[in-house]
């Protein structure tokens, strides 16, 4: 499968537009902010197809991993993946397929649907999200408002409210 200059080129750009749109974010009590990621994830996928909408998710999350301060209120590291928004920053990599994949079945009935189902894709990955951050912090109820732990349980704070 051969790879055009274009497609690399479009990927590149939406992971941009991914970047900055995740990075601007209102914050919330419980340590995840609301940001307009879910939006632009679904603009990926609608706009790029599955394929390439996927790819610039992965690059995202990717650069985010390796330390570029990309994610929601500039964060960065692996740490964020296994904290507070690890399960939105997965489920959006679901978000860009079903997306993209709605957007491929033009002749499909539920084509025409595509608000309908777009808003029912952003629910699943709130839903993927809210289990991740249940499942984690389950077990400890003081983690959840320490907010200086980080996720392998050392204690930054020296607080020792980590488990």
């Amino acid at each position: 499968m051969k790879i055009s200059t274009k497609t690399i080129v479009t990927v590149g750009m939406f992971t941009a537009v991914l970047a900055v749109l995740s990075i601007l974010q209102i914050p919330m009590p419980t340590g995840v902010p609301i940001t307009l990621q879910t939006f632009a994830m679904a603009l990926c996928g609608y706009v790029l197809g599955w394929q390439s909408g996927v790819a610039a998710t992965l690059l995202y999350i990717v650069l985010g991993t390796v330390g570029v301060p990309i994610f929601a209120g500039m964060s960065a590291g692996p740490g964020v993946l296994f904290g507070y928004t690890g399960g939105f920053i997965f489920g959006f990599i679901f978000l860009t397929l079903l997306c993209g994949i709605s957007v491929r079945r033009k002749n499909h009935p539920w084509s025409n649907r595509s608000f309908d189902l777009s808003s029912a894709w952003c629910c699943s990955v709130c839903s993927f999200g809210a289990y991740y951050y249940w499942s984690i912090f389950s077990g400890s109820v003081t983690a959840l408002y320490c907010k200086r732990c980080d996720f392998s349980g050392w204690c930054l704070s020296g607080c020792h409210c980590c488990p």
